[in-house]
């Protein structure tokens, strides 16, 4: 096991900055990034030295989501929002699959619009909705064997699989944005019993907008 390393607040804001202001954006297209000892801190998050490989198209999302949630572990509130950590791992441990994943175009506005979308974060959630990694880790966090954590409230969606609702919610683009991105998927309540709908009704994932049958 090692310690996983973050930005410090400086670099991140850097790095921010010159995107924007387009002095950077070349750089996105590289796949070899370079981060100085004084550029990142060591944290206390314990991660496994081997660094899983992450599938790079979109019906991959599921298993990318375990692997990265096995990886990082429960994070803590503060740990799980925190730009530092999420733009490290963008850049850097999963840099290949960030440019793979969210394909940089060649226009250089649409490229700068979608790097800032999938590779920052703020402290705002739909921002981290959106991040490449954290995307990933909070659909499996959020979604990973409810019936253990609250074993009164969720008994009867008890499934041998602990991921069976992960695999519902990363379904579809549609399904994960309704519910994460908007109001009712604040609610566990809802957003399992919404999840727990299409889980039972398996036809309505296959229009790719259940939302709109």
């Amino acid at each position: 096991m090692t310690n996983q390393k973050i930005f410090k607040d400086a670099i991140v804001d850097k790095l921010y900055m010159s995107l924007k202001s387009g002095d950077t954006l070349d750089e996105y297209r590289d796949e070899e990034f370079e981060v100085a000892p004084n550029e990142f801190l060591e944290t206390s998050i314990a991660v496994p030295d081997s660094v899983p490989e992450l599938g790079t198209k979109p019906g991959d999302d599921v298993d990318s989501a375990i692997a990265i949630f096995d990886y990082l572990g429960k994070l803590n509130a503060t740990q799980a929002s925190d730009r530092r950590l999420w733009t490290y791992l963008s850049h850097v441990t999963f840099r290949e699959y960030t440019m793979k994943r969210w394909e940089i175009e060649s226009d250089d506005a649409k490229a700068s619009t979608s790097i800032l979308e999938h590779w920052f974060v703020s402290e705002n959630d739909r921002r981290l909705r959106r991040h490449a990694i954290a995307r990933l880790w909070w659909a499996a966090n959020l979604t990973f064997a409810p019936w253990e954590a609250d074993p009164v409230s969720y008994v009867s969606l008890r499934n041998e699989d602990s991921y069976a609702y992960t695999r519902v919610l990363l379904s579809t683009q549609d399904i994960f944005q309704q519910l994460l991105e908007r109001s009712m998927g604040r609610s566990k309540k809802v957003l399992f019993a919404l999840l727990e709908v299409f889980r039972s009704n398996a036809s309505l994932l296959k229009t790719g907008k259940p939302f709109e049958v």
